[in-house]
């Protein structure tokens, strides 16, 4: 893919005129065009956040070293398994957006071809908890916690887009739209005195493959593909572009963006 990425853009003119009058992303994206510069703009405005959410993957679940010691403050785990946020972040915590310091996480990245996935909570009582499930644009569509099942959540059935098969009784589906999924549990912490209940109520936290009724295990920790860009023979102007084209290997393209992803093809960036 990089081969080719150079190859297109090195003897073509790079041409900014056609987008010098753009003031909205949906002039950047009207009407049809294959100038690489174009393209590659439009790559990089679509692709940004596809991209930074592989990268907060890969940093969470450090797929090099994943059973490597983590701080107490953040709840990063190997892929497929939930970690645990044991102190209040602080200062000098460095993962993700925002963390704040009024919630501890529970956090786990999922390969949903190694699932399905069944998380379990506990009873939180009138405690504030939320569970997000982000996807992998980093878009949220769906969050479940005491404003929408009050104070305990039913089993949560987490499948890939692929999957057709059975459903355990009772439990809340939620469906990955791409391969990877985030899970983010937020816990409301009283100050540092309130932290031994918060953590009693996290080691309940429960995130197992489901193997069929009553069958809960262990899920398997699966290999994940380094981006590109992190090379070192990728120049800077381009290290976005090849980070994009390693996500797309795992990519489902939607009916929504078919056209564009087929627009790219020119630049080297192919889904799947």
């Amino acid at each position: 893919m990089f081969a080719l990425l150079l190859s297109v853009f090195a003897p073509q003119p790079l041409r900014a005129e056609a987008l010098q009058s753009a003031t909205s992303t949906q002039q950047i994206f009207a009407g049809a065009s294959t100038d690489p510069y174009i393209l590659a703009v439009r790559a990089t405005v679509w692709g940004y956040p596809l991209v930074r959410a592989a990268e907060l993957r890969l940093k969470a679940t450090r797929p090099e070293q994943p059973f490597a010691p983590r701080p107490t403050t953040v709840a990063t785990a190997p892929i497929n398994r939930m970690g645990q946020a044991r102190d209040l972040a602080g200062p000098d915590t460095r993962i993700g957006f925002a963390p704040n310091n009024d919630t501890l996480y529970s956090l786990a990245f999922l390969d949903t071809q190694a699932g399905p996935f069944q998380l379990d909570t506990p009873d939180f009582g009138k405690r504030y908890y939320v569970f997000q499930f982000g996807e992998a644009d980093s878009e949220t569509r769906q969050s479940y916690g005491q404003s929408s099942h009050g104070e305990r959540l039913p089993p949560i059935f987490i499948v890939g887009p692929d999957y057709r098969g059975k459903i355990p009784t009772g439990a809340k589906v939620v469906r990955s739209t791409q391969r990877y999924l985030m899970v983010a549990g937020r816990v409301l912490v009283d100050g540092s005195l309130d932290l031994p209940n918060v953590h009693r109520l996290q080691d309940a936290i429960l995130l197992r493959k489901w193997l069929g009724r009553g069958r809960l295990v262990q899920a398997p920790i699966t290999s994940q593909r380094f981006l590109a860009g992190d090379r070192d023979d990728v120049p800077d102007g381009l290290k976005l572009l090849a980070n994009l084209g390693t996500v797309l290997k795992d990519w489902r393209v939607s009916d929504e963006d078919a056209d564009l992803g087929a627009s790219l093809c020119r630049i080297g960036l192919i889904a799947g």
